[in-house]
């Protein structure tokens, strides 16, 4: 099934110099540690008053006029909750999951329907963009938006998802010292790689003819449901790209973007989003689900990076390294030519240059085949 000769799609430019890399271990120590270290310090259920400003009685948001805690109207839009709606779901906001990227992350059950939802506090710009963005966006593999709240004069911005009751791939890929959930078998990686490419490809297709780029995709952003599906979330950051040329005084396409590790060489260099830019962040994060590796795989005392991309580069310049390549996880319970195939694809979108990157389609394509080329283990008796 092979359908790539995997070496030479292994260029990343000129800035991926070469490393000697162990062969029998593989590294996984990366400034995302350090982050989660910070981040774990904070991780503690806040106090209620210090996060969500309960609205005055003379204060009005728009969440609190809609007609008596009904639906929308247009089923299809996310419903507009009251505060009190969200007390209610969240028991006083005391279901604390989590510190997020903008803020915090409760667990919550709507009273009426029983529903199990996630409410996550967002600043003012990502409040607005998500709401919109996933008000028009709609696909079985990006997250649905239930509804939302706000109290402007407060600064209060709640938004309300589905629950996805299997967490994010980084919990999964990244689950080590001890390890608490069974590693990802070769076949769920592939499923979970078709189904990220095919959210990418909706937005890129866009709307109205105008292409949407996510901007900020990583393990942790991707969400995992029943059945390992996976769903694109995090949309603080994304937009539509305009179909005319942008000029210094409509820079559009420049947004800010946090990932190190996960950015391509154009947007460091410019600032500028791009679907192309999603490809390569795609190429990356099919890089961890074969590897098991952090995006940034050394850092060394003289504050010299080795970035999962050069790591990998380093590594097939010898074929017979493959085997070292693979999540030591998956105790080379893959198909080989289909390691090969999905190094070659992610070479493909990790691309120094974007013009040289696979579209989203063409991802979808060589996912589809990977995906239906499923390993059977020799010891299962059933195959």
């Amino acid at each position: 099934m092979r359908c790539f000769e995997f070496s030479s799609f292994w260029c990343c430019g000129s800035n991926s110099s070469k490393h000697s890399i162990p062969k029998k271990t593989k590294i996984t120590t990366s400034n995302d540690d350090e982050e989660e270290e910070a981040i774990n310090s904070q991780n503690q259920p806040p106090q209620h008053s210090h996060i969500i400003q309960e609205p005055s009685s003379t204060s009005s948001g728009a969440a609190e006029e809609h007609n008596n805690n009904s639906l929308n109207p247009r089923s299809n839009l996310p419903q507009i909750f009251t505060y009190n709606e969200l007390v209610a779901a969240t028991n006083n906001f005391s279901d604390f999951v989590k510190v997020g990227a903008f803020g915090y992350v409760f667990k919550g059950t709507l009273p009426n329907s029983n529903q199990v939802v996630i409410v996550k506090t967002v600043g003012e710009t990502e409040y607005i963009v998500e709401t919109h963005m996933l008000s028009i966006l709609r696909h079985p593999n990006l997250i649905t938006l239930f509804g939302h709240y706000s109290q402007w004069t407060a600064r209060t911005h709640l938004l309300v998802y589905e629950f996805m009751p299997l967490d994010s791939l980084e919990d999964h890929l990244f689950d080590h010292f001890p390890r608490t959930r069974r590693p990802l078998d070769w076949n769920t990686r592939m499923k979970i790689a078709l189904g990220v490419a095919k959210g990418l490809e909706f937005l890129h297709r866009g709307i109205g003819r105008r292409p949407v780029v996510h901007g900020d995709l990583k393990p942790s952003n991707i969400l995992l449901g029943e059945g390992f599906h996976p769903k694109l979330s995090h949309f603080g950051i994304a937009r539509f790209i305009p179909t005319w040329p942008t000029t210094s005084a409509n820079p559009s396409s420049t947004r800010q973007m946090d990932s190190i590790g996960y950015s391509a060489p154009e947007y460091i260099a410019t600032g500028k989003l791009s679907i192309k830019a999603d490809i390569y962040s795609f190429g990356v994060v099919l890089l961890q689900l074969i590897t098991g590796n952090q995006a940034i795989v050394n850092r060394s005392h003289n504050g010299h990076i080795i970035w999962l991309c050069q790591w990998v580069q380093a590594m097939m310049e010898d074929k017979d390294n493959l085997r070292y390549i693979a999540d030591l996880s998956l105790f080379d319970e893959y198909p080989e030519d289909c390691l090969e195939h999905a190094l070659a694809l992610a070479g493909m979108c990790v691309k120094n240059e974007a013009e040289e990157r696979l579209t989203m389609i063409e991802v979808v394509h060589h996912l589809e085949i990977l995906e239906a080329n499923k390993y059977h283990s020799p010891n299962n008796d059933t195959m």
